[in-house]
């Protein structure tokens, strides 16, 4: 919720901002009840947390009361229940100064205070809170009257200038101007706490190569340093030893107390203090030559051995430590001792111990199950709400190891289920470790995987590739609170829902029934729906295939233009949704919140205009769509009347159309091309924008005739 209330588009909203006292629109309705319910999600999840409490008043209105637990609480009870659990809370004392009529007081803690007092208590808790600043400049009763807080007095004028140096240092260095970083987080955390040896470790894992960070206190790490400095504040950091030793090639030492170790022995040492730290042992087994062997608690372990040891780790509870490689093979007993049997340097071949040479253990681990190709599932997504997730877990694990690996989760959710590569990628990457996603991983993670909903992500690409659905039809999906997101939803819905969506690009295939798409900002869709219904969207684009006239209300700064979309199996999905690409209805808008000034939506020119092109990684199938290409002629033509009623007899609803585009400029069409691969392979979310140049004249052919005859169809 705090995030909410300080991206760019609402930096006015920022907390340390007074309550508004204008009637709210329905845009800032609607948010305030969202941060409402994020902040009390947030006391289910933690009952003593005062900033909780005080951000709840923040969006509470006069008047109105919220209820947690057994109890009702109003925007002063809250502020004093933010107090009670945190004494030093400086914006509780300062919002709830805000909230009091003058001449009133309140009991806290014991000690009758005003707004004055109130808000010199903030100022002595935090002198530089710019609302408690203003708000007590404005309770003085001339300028020469004086307050005193951290040892200055300070007049009217005093206050208020030294408000506006705040406000202007605070504008010019937005707080959370952006979705924080893992490395922002982990500088709060070592403000909040130095001497955190995890936080510093964490931090020298978000950086990359070379750089460097500067610390809370001012000085300047890279992640050789951030590790050392973990050890000196706690030697027992085994994360740390391991994360130095990855740092270090072949022949490097370093120092680490009063001892000299190469990247072996400090990952030896990470072992020694937790037995259990899998990535020890893979580290370990990098490190050494061929027929190397590592000699751990007397047992002599190749780096096959150390890798299966790290693979029972993985799917093993750390109460119970495990260092035995899987299936059958001799248990070790919790490190104490380890060292390296390394070959002499100067001693001839037949003297060096090889793995032949040495004890073979008990049993070597069963063979790995081989996987195979799995066909398309048909029916209802096995990931929704599944009763048996072990099972679950098993049938995914095609090679048996006990963890989901890259090659298991792509066989599974993306040739089995229909997702995209980027998507499945990013799952591995949040939810697993060295070796794969471990069943608890899996369960803590399995909601991100909703078949047929997707909501708060942020810059991600979210796909659902033909045959996603199962061939079912009646199937809803729902798109809610996404930023910065690429949705290509490839299969044929019965509805589709788009809730709070910013700065996004969304593709939905044919749509049986009515596509709604509310509270959008900033984005493109491109949509092939029976009906669309538009409310409460600023800033967006349509590329849109309708059988009936879409209806927008609330709404302005709407673009329009024909549906110009491909990706493999369109053409079938529109004949099997009974759609027929010759009979469109996308420029017969119908406003419910028309004015006779002028229209909330206007044409998309056609040198604006962008053809979306989606491709499937290892698919053999080219891209195909059944629309004709858009062309000035297209966009210029009249709409198509149905005849049928939008509501209109219900109020004389004025309704303005847009002025006709602009003749194009340049001789070019724009094409997007977008895939469901990782990324980075088509430049990020956006994908890769071409220009395909096109002759100066549009000459009539077989597609571009339908643009001509489009009024004549009805």
């Amino acid at each position: 919720a705090d995030l909410l209330l300080t991206t760019p588009t609402r930096a006015s909203a920022r907390l340390l901002s007074p309550p508004s006292r204008a009637s709210p629109s329905h845009d800032q309705e609607a948010n305030r009840r969202k941060l409402q319910d994020l902040y009390l999600r947030a006391l289910l999840q933690c009952p003593d947390d005062a900033s909780a409490y005080a951000n709840l008043a923040h969006v509470t209105a006069k008047g109105e009361v919220v209820p947690i637990g057994d109890r009702e609480y109003n925007q002063i009870q809250l502020l004093l229940k933010s107090i009670e659990l945190d004494g030093r809370h400086a914006r509780s004392y300062a919002e709830l100064a805000g909230a009091m009529p003058q001449s009133e007081t309140v009991d806290v803690g014991g000690r009758r205070m005003g707004p004055r007092a109130l808000y010199l208590k903030a100022l002595e808790l935090n002198p530089k809170l710019p609302f408690a600043l203003l708000g007590l400049s404005k309770l003085l009763h001339d300028d020469e009257e004086e307050v005193t807080f951290g040892g200055r007095s300070y007049t009217r004028k005093g206050l208020v200038a030294l408000h506006a140096e705040l406000e202007r240092s605070q504008e010019a260095t937005p707080p959370f101007s952006r979705s924080p970083s893992k490395k922002d987080l982990y500088l709060r955390a070592l403000a909040l706490s130095p001497k955190d040896a995890l936080a510093y470790v964490d931090l020298a894992n978000s950086l990359v190569g070379s750089d460097q960070v500067t610390l809370p206190g001012g000085q300047v790490l890279d992640r050789k340093g951030l590790f050392l400095h973990a050890i000196n504040l706690d030697g027992r950091c085994s994360r740390a030893y391991t994360g130095l030793g990855l740092l270090l090639s072949a022949g490097d030492i370093i120092t680490v107390g009063d001892k000299n170790l190469d990247r072996k022995e400090l990952h030896l040492k990470a072992i020694d203090l937790e037995p259990t730290l899998g990535r020890a042992y893979v580290a370990l087994a990098m490190c050494l030559s061929p027929g190397e062997l590592a000699l751990v608690d007397g047992k002599q372990c190749s780096s096959e051995e150390l890798r299966a040891i790290a693979q029972e780790l993985a799917v093993t509870p750390r109460t119970t430590p495990v260092s035995s490689p899987k299936r059958g093979t001799t248990p070790l007993s919790s490190p104490s001792r380890q060292q390296i049997e390394m070959p002499a340097a100067s001693s001839s071949p037949k003297h060096q111990q090889t793995e032949a040479d040495a004890p073979a253990p008990a049993s070597l681990p069963a063979p790995q199950r081989e996987t195979k190709p799995r066909k398309h599932f048909t029916g209802k997504s096995p990931l929704l709400r599944p009763k048996d997730i072990p099972k679950l877990f098993e049938e995914m694990d095609a090679d048996g190891d006990g963890v989901l690996g890259r090659a298991d989760l792509l066989s599974y959710l993306g040739d089995y289920l229909g997702y995209g590569e980027a998507e499945i990628l990013s799952f591995l990457e949040v939810h697993g470790n060295d070796s794969g996603v471990t069943l608890e991983a899996f369960k803590k993670g399995l909601k991100e995987l909703n078949c047929y909903s997707v909501h708060d992500r942020l810059n991600r690409v979210i796909v659902r590739k033909p045959g996603a659905f199962g061939g079912m039809d009646g199937v809803d999906f729902h798109l809610e609170d996404l930023n910065g997101c690429t949705c290509l939803i490839c299969d044929k819905p019965a509805e589709f829902y788009a809730d709070v969506l910013v700065n996004c690009r969304v593709l939905v295939g044919p749509c049986a029934s009515s596509s709604f798409i509310r509270n959008c900002e900033n984005c493109t869709f491109w949509v092939a729906t029976r009906q669309l219904r538009l409310r409460d969207c600023t800033n967006c684009t349509f590329y849109l295939h309708s059988h009936t006239e879409p209806v927008i209300e609330l709404s302005k700064d709407i673009r329009i233009a024909p549906f110009c979309a491909e990706y493999p199996g369109l053409s079938k999905q529109f004949e099997e949704a009974g759609f027929d690409p010759a009979l469109n209805y996308w420029s017969a808008i119908f406003d419910f919140t028309g004015r006779p000034d002028g229209a909330n939506w206007e044409i998309q020119p056609l040198d604006d205009c962008e053809e979306l092109v989606v491709s499937f990684k290892g698919w053999p199938q080219e891209p195909d769509g059944p629309s004709p290409p858009i062309t000035q002629a297209l966009l210029t033509a009249p709409p198509p009347a149905s005849g049928e009623s939008q509501g209109n007899s219900i109020a004389n609803i004025p309704q303005t159309r847009p002025p006709p585009p602009p003749e194009p400029k340049k001789q070019r069409r724009l094409r997007r091309f977008l895939s469901d691969a990782v990324i980075e392979e088509l430049s990020g979310c956006a994908g890769k924008l071409e220009e395909i140049p096109t002759s100066g004249t549009e000459v009539p052919g077989e597609r571009d005739l339908w643009s001509q005859v489009a009024s004549e169809i009805k």
